[in-house]
């Protein structure tokens, strides 16, 4: 029987490939999985090693034809890649779902287009038809907001101020931003020597004001933030003027407090 190209071989898998892809849904994991998981991600050498089978370390697991090779690979990436099966297509699945059967937090497989013989085969084995509406779907059964702010608090971290602790404290995406600027606010001004000023608007909008007195040139200070974004920082003046415009669009006063009583 002759031998056929690498271009051949593509072409056919891609006409007998009409399936489409499936695979086994990512295993929910907490956020504190979610902190630990990007840490090893990216931290020493070492931590990543010791994490590499960590059970809330679980991995992207992809299961795909290799037209080069003419067989097909069962694999993910964690510090190089790492081969779990190659063989046949009904090889690798049942290496996928060995490696989710494991259990670890996070683990997700993934098939390329699968004929409908392989596509038999993996739904025998628990794997369900994959689509992004469906993957957006059942992901939104459990990553949070605050999932998705973990890599800005690693990101903190890296530049001598980490807000993981107060990530791991917040109820929202806003009230971890209001808590990073109720730190940045210690640091500027002094621990108890700010003021925090909060006020909502007519359509939900939620703002927070901290001032004191940053010394030297620059004075009395503010920081603006609205919806847990920084809307403005800078001499107190100009948070003033934005305050009384917000007063006069509609906008309603909720509390001034001290800096002792706004972060307990």
């Amino acid at each position: 029987m002759p031998e056929t190209s690498e271009k051949d071989r593509r072409a056919t898998r891609a006409a007998s490939a009409t399936a489409g892809c499936y695979w086994l849904p990512t295993r929910p994991y907490t956020l504190v999985d979610a902190v630990n998981r990007a840490a090893a991600a990216t931290g020493s050498v070492r931590y990543a090693q010791q994490a590499a089978n960590s059970g809330y370390n679980g991995h992207s697991v992809s299961v795909t034809y290799n037209d080069y090779r003419d067989y097909c690979v069962c694999e993910h990436y964690w510090g190089g890649r790492v081969v779990h099966a190659r063989g046949s297509m009904e090889t690798v699945l049942r290496a996928g779902r060995a490696e989710y059967d494991l259990g670890h937090r996070g683990t997700r497989v993934l098939t390329c287009a699968l004929t409908p013989g392989e596509a038999e085969v993996a739904l025998a084995l628990g794997y369900i038809p994959w689509s992004t509406e469906g993957e957006e779907a059942w992901n939104d059964l459990w990553f949070t907001e605050l999932h998705g702010c973990v890599g800005e608090a690693l990101g903190d971290a890296r530049y001598g101020c980490d807000t993981s602790h107060l990530l791991m404290q917040a109820s929202s995406r806003v009230d971890y931003h209001e808590r990073k600027a109720r730190a940045h606010a210690d640091q500027i001004f002094g621990v108890g020597k700010w003021k925090e000023c909060r006020l909502d608007g007519p359509a939900g909008e939620h703002g927070m004001v901290l001032s004191g007195d940053r010394g030297g040139a620059a004075g009395a200070w503010a920081m603006v933030v609205v919806n847990g974004d920084s809307k403005l920082s800078g001499p107190i003046a100009g948070a003033r003027g934005w305050w009384k415009d917000q007063i006069a669009s509609g906008w309603t006063v909720v509390s001034i407090v001290s800096s002792e009583a706004a972060s307990q």
